[in-house]
């Protein structure tokens, strides 16, 4: 039995952790290969962090790519909403060339 095993655990944070990612977990069996135990506050890895960030700047992106792409699409667009696609479709590439592997990436502004 290891230590964790008779060490209480109630109130604590227990996370599995990877080199780019961590999940909350109930207990130490939840554990899976190549995984490992981190007890308390919810881990820093930048790389996940990051990552999801990332993704939550891509849905905003999305969200405002596809009305206009639509008009474009069907030849409804009028040049406001051409030159606003263009900014987003720009703003993706760059935020896919971000290097989130830092601390601090440093994130494209949103499109006017």
């Amino acid at each position: 039995m290891s230590i964790l095993g008779v060490i209480p655990m109630q109130g604590k944070d227990l996370w599995a952790v990877t080199d780019t990612s961590y999940r909350a977990i109930s207990d130490e069996n939840d554990l899976a290969e190549g995984e490992v135990l981190h007890i308390g506050a919810q881990p820093k890895i930048n790389a996940a962090d990051n990552e999801a960030v990332r993704a939550q700047l891509r849905a905003v992106a999305d969200y405002a790519i596809v009305p206009l792409q639509y008009a474009v699409d069907l030849g409804e667009a009028t040049e406001e909403e051409q030159t606003l696609l263009t900014k987003w479709k720009l703003y993706c590439v760059r935020l896919n060339r971000v290097d989130i592997s830092v601390s601090e990436p440093d994130w494209p502004p949103l499109p006017d």
